[in-house]
């Protein structure tokens, strides 16, 4: 499977630098579209590792720098704050444009694509005047990076709009020409005839639809999972499968606070936990959504399939130098047990039902630190076999999904668990890859998680008390030595507003394995505050 997604994305490649394709054109979208492949606003792990070193940092962080600005342009709620982030972020936009165009692009003779060089030819034939009689000219030219366009002039001017008019989202465009999309996709469906009538029909009827799919709660039923457990006992993502989950539910049960390592128990307080049905009947959601409070003070959800590609982040209290302010973990499965609590220490002794999510730590890559004055993004990786791999997670605790690049450049490596096929992989591989880029531009409220630009997220949990020279340092150092143990886990006394079994669980069959969401993306510096400090947003 990989090696056809490979082939996948280099016939892309082929059909933009030799074709000429555009990249956001039909014959790109056909070949990368059913895999979720389409090119999106951070292409920073792909184009690491393309360019001669001396190229390759430039165009890095010219690629942040857009992500960035673009980010804060495209916020739904802006402070004085922001908007002066705003400003550093255009300033360190021009600086980078300016360094690309005279290093980089002098560097490399650009010509004109064939679909250029035709278009142009048709100019020269339209106007003879234009060419005073004189033969059109053949093949391509050189084409030279510019600068001095109005586009680019006219991004000086959005702080200031924003401040006048208010954010771009109050009078974009763009809201009601895909609202127009709709509107002509429905219209392919009527006679023509009465239209606004048969419109309204059709609008009413999706929306009944979607109303009745998010309302669907049916669970898949796993059978005979001790058979199953017995027969997989000597793969490392199942070895003491059952001790783990019970010590992670006595954990839960008897309100013990979570700091990211699990609670261990004797054998005798494990006995207390029973399992009704003795395992015969789990129950396992096709799709988990988990609902959070925007940056901007809404309400917003992810829907994502658990699965190898399924992956969330939890918030962090951790005490130390430099600390990274959240956990990541690949969901593997999610689940609902029913259970009984027995023994001196319960508190409900009835039958209950419990969720769970089986998951796969990630950890942070040692000796890399990720900054946005240095344009560097997070970087995780699967941390090594252990004990500690594999555990069990409160659904309650997932902040959100979050969006995990391969690092491309790093290649896969087996070293962190053996090769071979295993169910914390996909079908088919035998190796994972050796390290992630965390998508902080993912969408508006992921960026404002990292940018500290949220008023929404200031009540979610403590901030660290960190200060902008401890966080924001971009050390590119390489990350070679294995991932750190200890460097996983979440810490449950974070959440505010913890999900309902109601709102957790969603499970019907669909393939969405993706962030939810139609937030576009985010950016700016340093985590937090002090929890002694109150929020420093100014209105």
């Amino acid at each position: 499977m990989r090696q056809f997604l490979k082939d996948t994305i280099i016939a892309a490649c082929n059909a933009v630098y030799k074709a000429g394709a555009p990249i956001k054109g039909a014959i790109v979208e056909r070949l990368l579209k059913e895999f979720s492949l389409v090119p999106t606003l951070c292409t920073i792990p792909a184009f690491e590792g393309m360019f001669p070193n001396e190229h390759d940092d430039i165009i890095r962080l010219l690629l942040f720098r857009l992500a960035e600005w673009h980010a804060l342009a495209k916020l739904r709620l802006h402070t004085d704050d922001s908007l002066d982030k705003l400003d550093q972020a255009l300033t360190a936009l021009g600086k980078q444009l300016r360094r690309f165009q005279q290093f980089t692009c002098s560097a490399f003779q650009a010509m004109e694509l064939p679909h250029e060089v035709t278009a142009r030819q048709r100019r020269q034939d339209a106007n003879l005047q234009s060419t005073r009689g004189e033969a059109r000219s053949s093949g391509a030219h050189p084409k030279n990076f510019n600068i001095l366009t109005y586009k680019l002039h006219a991004l000086g001017d959005y702080t200031a709009s924003i401040r006048l008019f208010g954010t771009t989202d109050s009078y974009t465009t763009q809201i009601g020409e895909l609202a127009h999309r709709l509107i002509k996709m429905l219209y392919q469906s009527t006679n023509k005839q009465d239209t606004s009538k048969q419109l309204a029909r059709q609008e009413r009827r999706c929306t009944r639809i979607q109303r009745h799919q998010s309302s669907t709660t049916l669970l898949h039923d796993i059978h005979t999972n001790t058979a199953y457990l017995g027969e997989h006992k000597d793969n490392p993502a199942i070895k003491d499968f059952i001790p783990k989950l019970k010590d992670h539910l006595l954990s839960r049960l008897l309100g013990l606070d979570y700091d990211g390592d699990e609670w261990e128990f004797s054998n005798a307080q494990q006995g207390n936990i029973l399992f009704i049905n003795n395992l015969s009947r789990v129950s396992q959601a096709k799709r988990l959504q988990i609902n959070y409070t925007t940056y901007d003070v809404r309400r917003d959800q992810d829907t994502l399939k658990p699965g190898c590609g399924c992956a969330v982040m939890m918030l962090l209290r951790e005490q130390g130098t430099n600390p990274h302010p959240f956990w990541y973990a690949h969901v593997l499965g999610a689940f609902c047990i029913q259970i009984l609590h027995v023994g001196p220490d319960a508190r409900n002794r009835s039958p209950q039902s419990m969720e769970f999510l089986w998951i796969r730590w990630l950890g942070i890559v040692p000796h890399y630190q990720w900054g946005l004055k240095e344009g560097w993004l997070p970087k995780v990786g699967f941390i090594p076999d252990s004990p500690a791999t594999f555990g069990f997670l409160d659904p309650s605790l997932a902040l959100r999904a979050c969006h995990l690049i391969p690092a491309f450049a790093d290649g896969c490596t087996d070293d962190l668990l053996h090769h071979g096929p295993t169910v914390a992989r996909p079908f088919g591989e035998v190796d994972d890859w050796t390290a992630f880029y965390v998508n902080i531009f993912a969408d508006r409220d992921m960026y404002a998680h990292f940018a500290r630009i949220g008023v929404g997220h200031q009540i979610q949990y403590v901030l660290l008390n960190a200060t902008d020279d401890d966080i924001f340092v971009g050390d590119p150092s390489n990350d070679d030595e294995p991932l750190d143990e200890g460097d996983m886990g979440p810490t449950a006394s974070n959440i505010i507003e913890p999900n309902s079994q109601s709102d957790v669980w969603d499970d019907e069959d669909d393939d969405t394995s993706a962030i939810n969401s139609d937030d576009e993306h985010g950016s700016s510096e340093d985590y937090g505050e002090s929890e002694d400090e109150g929020p420093d947003f100014k209105f």
